[in-house]
């Protein structure tokens, strides 16, 4: 009983350490009351570097300038508590806590935002690929474009030939039909002259 120790830790912001030293006065009277103050820059900056360790997607130049930022923000929201303290007779309190959860909310952000970023590289990616692909297809087509190109050519130029052809035999039969028609109108005219003189002949004969 002798040796044992009991440590405990509770945070001087709010009002649950006020609460609990007026409701348990030993809390005061019979224990050892070891105030942690402010962390020193070194202290903060180590800590930033120590927790930024494991993000392998920072490089070691940006990690010494983001905990270095971070411990600058710490120091510079700890220096406006103070003020608020004088100017508003108002305490609030900065705590290692609040240093250690803005470490972890800007760890949550940038995994966040390289998950985003890596997403939207991704789709970049797959859309510039289907581009390439739609280029290489237009080229090959082009390709197969010309040499059909010059097949129709080819064909149209033998076609042209042929109607060309076509409209000479035309005229031809064109011509060679008129000429029949005269023949018929002039035989079909003798034909009637013919068998005007035979009936002549045959009433002179009665």
């Amino acid at each position: 009983r002798n040796n044992l120790h009991v440590v405990l830790a509770m945070s001087p912001s709010g009002e649950k350490l006020r609460i609990r030293c007026r409701n348990f006065p030993a809390l005061v009277s019979s224990c050892i009351v070891d105030w942690f103050f402010e962390w020193p820059s070194e202290a903060l900056q180590k800590v930033a570097t120590s927790f930024l360790c494991d993000e392998s997607n920072v490089s070691s130049e940006k990690k010494d300038h983001v905990s270095s930022h971070m411990v600058l923000v710490h120091r510079e929201v700890t220096a406006k508590s103070r003020e608020f303290r004088t100017i508003m007779k108002r305490q609030y309190f900065v705590t290692p806590k609040n240093y250690i959860d803005f470490i972890s909310v800007f760890r949550e952000l940038l995994r966040s935002n390289i998950k985003k970023n890596d997403s939207v590289t991704s789709r970049l990616n797959g859309g510039l690929t289907k581009l390439a692909e739609a280029a290489d297809a237009v080229d090959r087509m082009q390709v197969e474009l010309r040499e059909k190109k010059v097949t129709v050519d080819g064909k149209t130029s033998e076609v042209e030939e042929l109607i060309e052809v076509i409209q000479q035999k035309t005229k031809i039969a064109t011509e060679s039909s008129e000429e029949a028609s005269k023949k018929q109108e002039a035989a079909e005219s003798q034909a009637k002259i013919i068998a005007q003189e035979k009936a002549k002949a045959d009433s002179a004969l009665m």
